[in-house]
Parts: structure tokens; sequence; C-alpha cells
């Protein structure tokens, strides 16, 4: 079974054990293995059956052990399979804590949130909004929502025409479909708003991400007013995309590669590519610490550093040091980080 196994080969795994089961000196030692087999194989829920099958003993308490902590990171439907066809298996704190994460993830809502953006310590647009969440047959999320935008007037040493303030009113669809692990997840959304002159402004946004292992990759794309008031004003609209690798080389090392490129209606182009290379440090069981390195570079065609009607430049190279805390509560799900970093331009 274990040679099958390092081959990848589980068809075979299962068939050996089919063929051996009813004849072997010690059944319960191969059905641990299988139910260990299983384990590693990313199929917890076969994995637990046959566990559960398994008498009082070490073999199945070693595997009711590994379970609980694998089932934290399964999938909704297989931790509520699990959960519901043995739960003699899974630790009743873990089992609440699950049980309570379903109800939020699969059941409608209702959600407000708001972001602002500034520039140093002006802001240059404050965002709020409330939704109403439904979720379909298939655990997919479709968001309504009413949005309420401010994009302010920028602060300039010479006066424009245009550098106004924008308050705006407008309606939201989004779609995200049920994140799948180790699988391709996507999401999107689309919104439509209005300015007190009632001409209409478009935003659309669509992202995909994959998960597996030690990788994080993302991609997103979108599309929507440059977001300072007097680039409301003048109808400039920015077309970005993003890619996001992330990889975890071992329990310390983490990199970061980001690259970024902006596409602007009154034919600006500019690119930021970001790499970042950080080291975690244990300081205690929930806390951390991540000292880390970043370089990045911007090229564009165009250099607008006063920030009219939207920021952007023509060249810039920086790189720096930073570090950051964080306080990880699993039981709680309280999540706290601060952060403080310096950085020094090379050229711009």
């Amino acid at each position: 079974m274990l040679w099958y196994y390092e081959l990848q080969d589980l068809e075979n795994v299962e068939k050996v054990y089919n063929e051996s089961i009813t004849t072997a000196e010690n059944p319960d030692e191969l059905t641990a293995t299988l139910a260990e087999i299983y384990l590693y194989s990313n199929k917890l829920y076969n994995s637990a059956k046959l566990t559960a099958s398994l008498p009082s003993g070490k073999a199945q308490t070693d595997l009711k052990e590994k379970i609980n902590k694998e089932i934290i990171y399964a999938e909704s439907d297989v931790q509520q399979k699990i959960i519901e066809d043995f739960p003699e298996l899974i630790d009743e704190e873990i089992s609440e804590k699950l049980q309570r994460k379903l109800r939020v993830d699969e059941n409608d809502f209702i959600e407000s949130n708001s972001n602002m953006v500034a520039d140093r310590l002006r802001a240059t647009s404050l965002g709020n909004k409330i939704a109403y969440g439904i979720r379909d047959k298939n655990l997919n999320t479709h968001t309504f929502g009413l949005t309420q935008y401010k994009a302010f007037s920028l602060q300039l040493n010479e006066n424009f025409p245009d550098n106004t303030d924008q308050n705006l009113y407008g309606i939201e669809y989004s779609f995200k479909r049920k994140e799948r692990n180790q699988k391709l997840n996507y999401s999107a959304s689309t919104r439509i708003e209005f300015n007190e002159a009632s001409k209409a402004f478009y935003h659309a946004q669509a992202n995909i991400s994959f998960a597996k292992d030690s990788l994080f990759s993302s991609a997103q794309l979108l599309f929507r007013p440059a977001i300072t008031g007097p680039a409301y004003s003048l109808g400039i609209y920015q077309t970005q995309l993003t890619i996001y690798e992330e990889l975890q080389l071992n329990k310390h090392w983490r990199g970061i590669l980001s690259l970024e490129s902006n596409y602007y209606s009154d034919d600006v182009l500019d690119g930021l590519l970001l790499t970042n290379l950080g080291y975690k440090i244990k300081i205690r069981e929930k806390s951390s610490l991540l000292p880390y390195t970043e370089i990045s570079g911007m090229l564009g065609n165009t250099n607008r550093e006063n920030g009219y009607p939207y920021w952007t430049i023509n060249e810039r190279l920086y790189g720096g040091l930073g570090i950051e805390y964080a306080y990880i509560d699993p039981k709680s799900e309280l999540k706290f980080s601060l952060g403080a970093a310096t950085f020094r331009y090379v050229f711009r």
C-alpha cells in the first residue's frame, strides 16, 4: 500500500486494501494505515469514516488528533458532513467553532463597511456601503448593496476649475464563488453611481486566486473612475491589473512578488513591480514578529507628482526595511497587527 501511495496511485492502494483486509493478521493496523493515507491525500471524510470504525486505542487516538487539526482547513461541506456523521471524532471546542463558522458562511447576511484612501494625511476618498448577501444552493454568494462615496478635491498651490469634491450614490452587485481548496476561486462585482448632477459613473472588478501548499497566487482586474475629485470631474477612468504571488519558503521565510499596471483614459500608463522578503519569528504561541526588506520600482510615461488630476510618476526606485507584529488567537478569532517601515529613494 505504501509503495503505491508513494507513486500517488490511490486506486491501487484501495485495491490492495480490499484484497488484504479479510486475510490480514492485524486488520485494524491495515485500516489505520489506509485512514492515514486518506488523510494525507486530501480525502478527510474517507479518513474519518475509517477512523470511526477502529476500536478505541492508540491508533484511533492518533488519527483523531490529526483529523482535528486538518478539519479546520477542509471545505465547509466536508466539515459539516464529518461533524454530522462522526461527531465522536471531533473535539467539542473545535466542533462548536466550526458550526459557528458554518452558520456564518452558509446563511444570508447584512454587512456594512467603510474605506478611506489618503495621500499622506490628506483624505483622497471616503466610501461607505451597506449590503444584503444571499447564498445560493451551491453556497455561492450574491451581494446587493447601496453605496455612498466622496472623492475629495486636492490641496494644490494652483487653482483648477475641475478640482472639486464629488458626492456620489450608487448600487452594487457582487458575486463570489464558494471557496475551494487547491482549486481556482473567483469573484466579480459591478457598480453604477451618480453624482449630484446625475452624471453616471461605472465600476467593474474581477478577481481570481489559487492556493496550494505554500503558494498563493491572485490576479485582479478593475475598471473605475480614478479616485480623486478632479478625476471624476474630468471623467478619467482607470484600468488596473494586479498580479500577486506569495510563497512560504519554510516556517520562517516568506517571499512576495507583486506587479501592478495602470492605464488611464487620458492615455497615461504606469507600472509598479514590488518584491518583499520577510523572516517570521515566533515570540509566543499566539504572537510573532516579521522583519522584512522591500524593493519597489515604477515606470510610466507621465510625471504628475503634484497629484492632479491623479498621482503618477515616470520613474522611481526605492527600498527599505520594516517590521510587523501580529497576534492571532484561533479560539476567539481575534487578529491584531501593527507595523512600521522606513524607505529610501534610490532615484525618482
